[in-house]
């Protein structure tokens, strides 16, 4: 499938999306709280936000056309095409699904493996279903399909596991998550 976006994302991290895909569509469902977070997690992929220092430089009016800052409004048009183009690889495995055992044996390192899992695990556990489950049955069952494929030691999927939960609440709840590293800074607990 040709995408009508432009991104280019490393090919491991193309296979790690798709792996990903594998869960979040376990629920026959892709919530934009999943979405989000694979966008945030590959953000050193997609094309840079528009500059701020763009806006300070000339101090544009309030409700200025972004088409007067052909600079910004260039970095805005890529910055969407690329988050689309993302989407679309993740949109993509609803219609065209591959068995994740060939997803899997695409991943060649131990470390993308790895970033699957936790990726899988945070996407796995970021939005409820309508009946407000968080984890589905068919999201286990693929996840724990998941873990066996990866073949990884039973103390790396658990650290990873922690490792995600971690990095899901700063996601979730940035403010808190600051708050709460700031008292583990200055010895609070």
């Amino acid at each position: 499938m040709e995408s009508q976006y432009k991104l280019h994302l490393p090919e491991s991290h193309v296979n790690i999306l798709r792996v990903v895909s594998a869960i979040a569509w376990a629920d026959g469902n892709l919530s934009e709280e999943e979405s989000d977070l694979l966008i945030n997690e590959f953000n050193q992929d997609l094309p840079p936000d528009p500059s701020p220092l763009i806006f300070l430089e000339d101090t544009p009016p309030l409700f200025s056309n972004l088409l007067d800052y052909p600079e910004v409004s260039e970095q805005l048009s890529q910055r969407i095409s690329g988050e689309l183009a993302l989407k679309e690889i993740l949109v993509e495995y609803k219609y065209k699904p591959i068995p994740l055992p060939i997803l899997v044996d695409k991943l060649k390192t131990e470390e993308d493996r790895c970033l699957a899992l936790k990726l899988a695990y945070m996407v796995m556990t970021a939005s409820s279903d309508e009946s407000e489950e968080l984890v589905t049955t068919e999201e286990k069952k693929v996840y724990r399909q998941l873990v066996n494929l990866l073949n990884l030691k039973e103390d790396l999927v658990k650290e990873i596991e922690l490792q995600a939960n971690e990095d899901l609440e700063e996601f979730q709840h940035p403010f808190q998550a600051f708050i709460s590293h700031l008292k583990k800074a200055i010895g609070l607990y």
